[in-house]
């Protein structure tokens, strides 16, 4: 399994990256949406499979405000807690007195490498459809990634046979649970994904284009010039968020994240389709950098959430 190299992994928890956006009483950052953002950014800008990892990890960590105090603290004062896990439905889950018994299969979780935990969505026996939270010591995991970019980002599947978890390890999102939410916790969760994925989709790009500098400084420029653009619509729109949350209980904007988004990696990808006919034997060599930051912007790009 590719993973994140340990020098790398032990940097990103040294910056607290994986609890950005949990309660500062629980050891997070209690970060807002914009600082964040720039922190996902940050990452990317290193290494794209970080980027990535940091991108779901942190975002996982934004469900730390709809568990209970007491999930957050068996699951969060751990230094190094990350969450890795599925959007899909992909099992069932059994209430039985004061516990949950799951079983399934859940595709594609990022970081599953150093994952203390899994955060996966199952079916209750009444056909609801719930979010549950896993200790890593009952997921077993399949390495099955085959995709050419994101090759150090341990994505996974994974599967369970009757995991048992406390209730209180069940969660909803967008139901604030925690006794001291931060402002990003009332930020409706489809919004605040688009912009921890645009902002690790731009940070790859943003170094692609430095590295592109020395084969072809004049087309380096013209990305640069799609990163920034970019990203100052993104930063822009979300400082204007952070606002909003200071004031509503519960925030959407959706409608506006996903226009730049759209508009973002269109420019982007635009950009990019004609690199392989100039520079396809840089772009092909899988001992350079170029090659590897290449294909995490095009594997990246292909999430739904960025189109």
């Amino acid at each position: 399994m590719g993973k994140l190299p340990e020098n790398i992994l032990e940097y990103a928890f040294d910056k607290n990256w994986f609890r950005m956006f949990v309660p500062e009483e629980f050891g997070g950052e209690n970060l807002s949406l914009s600082q964040g953002i720039c922190e996902i950014y940050k990452a990317a800008s290193i290494d794209g499979s970080l980027g990535w990892c940091i991108n779901l990890g942190a975002g996982a960590g934004y469900f730390s405000g709809f568990l209970s105090d007491q999930a957050c603290m068996e699951i969060f004062l751990n230094p190094y807690a990350a969450i890795a896990g599925s959007g899909m439905v992909g099992g069932n889950a059994q209430e039985v007195d004061d516990v949950f018994i799951l079983n399934g299969k859940w595709d594609m979780c990022t970081g599953s490498a150093h994952a203390t935990h899994f955060t996966v969505n199952a079916k209750t026996e009444s056909g609801e459809v719930r979010s549950f939270i896993i200790p890593s010591n009952q997921i077993n995991i399949e390495e099955n990634w085959s995709k050419l970019g994101m090759i150090n980002s341990s994505t996974c599947s994974i599967w369970m046979n009757k995991a048992i978890i406390p209730n209180y390890y069940q969660f909803d999102i967008g139901k604030i649970e925690v006794t001291n939410p931060g402002h990003i916790h009332r930020l409706e969760f489809y919004t605040f994904a688009r912009y921890c994925m645009v902002a690790a989709f731009l940070g790859m790009l943003d170094s692609f284009a430095k590295k592109l500098r020395h084969i072809d400084a004049e087309m380096s420029e013209k990305i640069k010039s799609i990163s920034n653009s970019n990203w100052n619509e993104v930063i822009d729109l979300a400082k204007k968020t952070d606002l909003e949350l200071k004031s509503n209980d519960i925030y959407n904007g959706e409608k506006a994240i996903a226009e730049v988004v759209c508009n973002c990696t269109k420019s982007s990808f635009e950009a990019l389709e004609k690199l392989p006919y100039q520079y396809g034997m840089e772009l092909l060599d899988r001992q350079k950098a170029l090659h590897t930051l290449y294909f995490d912007i095009l594997v990246a790009g292909q999430h739904p959430l960025l189109r």
